[in-house]
This record gives structure tokens, C-alpha cells and sequence, in this order.
């Protein structure tokens, strides 16, 4: 029925929501911001394949529906602002609905992701809201300078899974003496430890804003000592664009941090249109040659 994907925040700007109701309003708006944002690049780039295996063709999609819906917390009941973007794989293209490549849409996480951080990241009116509370919001990372040192403190589903992988790799290691841990059973073992005892969908625990605020205390929060931290020079997420590394990697950049020229979309991938022109508005997309 649909594909789904996440808009996560960082979790320093989720702490910063808990914090301040204001935070929390602006946050929300810059999430919708990013939705939307992503919502107009998939108008724009996704496809579907017509005809039969031999005589193939990509066609771009006419009509889409994306959703997305909204969450606060973790599994483990900290803050984690989060939103659940669902994908309906049903797609109106050349006289009908059919189906969405989804094939062409796996390939796409990357840009997609790289895109709701970096519309997070550059929002303005997050960034006054944190300014008018004494934070800083890093325009790159989207972190929140002066509460990043407490990450850990609110990450506790994170906490579990290192604990878990480090456990693993103890006992892997005991068994194997002498061999040295390669990349599969590291990702092996990464699985194992990412899905033991994972919590389920609704905590038992449920914790509120008055809980996460002592925890924080408790870890040596104190809002009138917050020590500040440079960040990146700071520009509007209007100005953003889509750039596809060597690595097959995505990333979200103004303009000036890209290497190359701003060209039209030429897609390489067969699952993609030829020469697909960068719409006027805002994200574009510029691929860098290889």
C-alpha cells in the first residue's frame, strides 16, 4: 500500500523542544517545512516502468499522495521528534494509477534524508526561536550547540544497542581466538544487537517534558551555564540543493559548498528519465559528473 521513511531531528533539537513550548511550535513548522520540500522532489523525480521487459519505458508520475504523521518520543521514551512520511505506491501516470517504482525510490533514501536535514538545519525561524532561548542551532548538523553534550543522557535506545553490540562481539571473539571480526559478521552482529529486546511501538514507560527536564538536571544541565560552541556559517534553506557524491551518497548544500557546476538533472540510472531538467523552484538538483 505504501513505502515508508522517517524525518528524524536530532536529538538535541528534540531536548531543546522538550525544554521550550516555543521551540516545540517552531520545530514542528520546520519538520512540516521539510515534508513539504521532500513531498515537491518526489513529484518531481519519481518514476514508474511501462511495457514489457524488452521494450521498457520510464515515464515521470503525474499524481502522488504522501502523508505524514508525527511523533514526540522514542521506543525508549525519550525525546524524538520524528515523522513517519508514508509513500502510496499507487501513482497516476499516462491515463491511469499504476504502480511507483519503488526500485528507483530505494535508490533515492539518501537524497531524501539528506534533504529534510538540511531544510531542518537552515530553518530560519527554528533558528530565531533558539536564538531568542540563548541556542544555537549548528546550520550543517542541525544540532543544537549548547545541548549536544547531553545527547547521550536522552539516546537510551542507542545506549542499548552499544551495549548490546559490545556484549556480541566479546562472545564472538571468545569463540574465535585469534580471527579478526570482518565486515559481514560485523553487520551480522550490528542486526542482532540492533533488534534484541527492542522496545515495542508504545512505551511502557511513557516519560513527559517534567521527567526528561530532571533527567537532564540530573546530568548537569543547567540553562544559565550552557557553554556555547562555534558552528558553520549559516545559510537559508531556500537556497538548498541536492548533489550526489562519488560514493553514491546524497547530501543537501547550499550552492557555494558544492564542487562542480549547477547543471541540469542528467540521470545515469536506469530507472530514471534521460535529461530531466531541475525544476525552477526550489530544491533543485545538481549531479555532480563522475
Amino acid at each position: 500500500m505504501f513505502a515508508e521513511m522517517t524525518i528524524n531531528a536530532p536529538k538535541s533539537l528534540s531536548v531543546a523542544a522538550a525544554l521550550h513550548p516555543e521551540v516545540s511550535s517552531a520545530l514542528d513548522q520546520a519538520q512540516q517545512d521539510a515534508l513539504g520540500e521532500i513531498r515537491r522532489w518526489l513529484g518531481q523525480h519519481s518514476v514508474i516502468r511501462v511495457g514489457p521487459r524488452d521494450a521498457r519505458e520510464v515515464l515521470p508520475i503525474e499524481q502522488m499522495q504522501v502523508v505524514g504523521i508525527r511523533h514526540k518520543t522514542s521506543r525508549a521514551g525519550d525525546p524524538h521528534r520524528h515523522i513517519h512520511m508514508q509513500i502510496g505506491t499507487r501513482v497516476f501516470a499516462a491515463g491511469k494509477w499504476r504502480a511507483l517504482d519503488t526500485a528507483a525510490l530505494f535508490k533515492q533514501q539518501g537524497a531524501i534524508r539528506a534533504l529534510g536535514t538540511a531544510v531542518i538545519a537552515a530553518h530560519p525561524h527554528l533558528a530565531q526561536t533558539l536564538a531568542e532561548h540563548g541556542l544555537t542551532l549548528d546550520p550543517v548538523s542541525g544540532e543544537v550547540v549548547e545541548l549536544q553534550p547531553f545527547n547521550g543522557v536522552m539516546s537510551k535506545r542507542s545506549a542499548q544497542i552499544r551495549r548490546n553490540l559490545v556484549r556480541l562481539e566479546a562472545e564472538w571473539e571468545t569463540e574465535h581466538p585469534g580471527e579478526a571480526l570482518g565486515p559481514i559478521m560485523t553487520a551480522k552482529l550490528q542486526g542482532i544487537a540492533w533488534t534484541h529486546k527492542r522496545p515495542g511501538k508504545k512505551p511502557t514507560d511513557l516519560k513527559n517534558e517534567q521527567w526528561w527536564v530532571q533527567e537532564l538536571r540530573d546530568a548537569g544541565y543547567d540553562p544559565l551555564h550552557l557553554d556555547a560552541a562555534p558552528c558553520s556559517a549559516r545559510c537559508s534553506w531556500m537556497n538548498l540543493r541536492c548533489r550526489r557524491l562519488h560514493h553514491g551518497h546524497w547530501i543537501a548544500a547550499p550552492p557555494h559548498h558544492q564542487h562542480g557546476r549547477n547543471t541540469a538533472c542528467r540521470s545515469t540510472s536506469p530507472a530514471s528519465p534521460p535529461n530531466t531538467e531541475c525544476k525552477q523552484h526550489l530544491p533543485s538538483c545538481a549531479s555532480s559528473s563522475r
